[in-house]
C-alpha cells in the first residue's frame, strides 16, 4: 500500500501487512516491488519511505530487498528511505 505518512503527509509511505503464516515466503518483497514501480512510473513520486520498528527484522529485510536504504532513527522507529530519482 501507499499512504501519506501519519495520515497527513507530505511524505508517502509504503507498507505491507501479511498474516504470520505468509511471512518469509517473499510475498511482501514481490508486492512491494510492483508498488514502487507504480509509484515511480504512474504517480511520478520522487521519494517513498518506510517507517519500521527497530525490532521488526522481517520488514527491514523487505525494505532492503526492494532497494531502500537506512536513513535515520528516531525514538522507537527506524526510518528507511528509498529515493525514486
Amino acid at each position: 500500500m501507499l499512504i501519506p505518512l501519519d495520515a497527513v503527509g507530505p511524505d508517502i509511505e509504503i507498507g505491507w501487512r501479511l498474516k504470520p503464516k505468509y511471512w518469509g515466503k517473499g510475498y511482501a518483497t514481490e508486492a512491494a516491488k510492483v508498488i514502487l514501480q507504480y509509484a515511480d512510473e504512474s504517480l511520478k513520486l520522487k521519494e517513498v519511505i518506510a517507517e519500521i520498528q527497530k525490532e521488526n527484522k522481517g520488514s527491514i529485510r523487505v525494505a532492503e530487498n526492494i532497494g531502500m536504504k537506512y536513513k535515520k532513527t528516531e525514538e522507537a522507529a527506524n526510518y528507511i528511505r528509498f529515493s525514486l530519482t
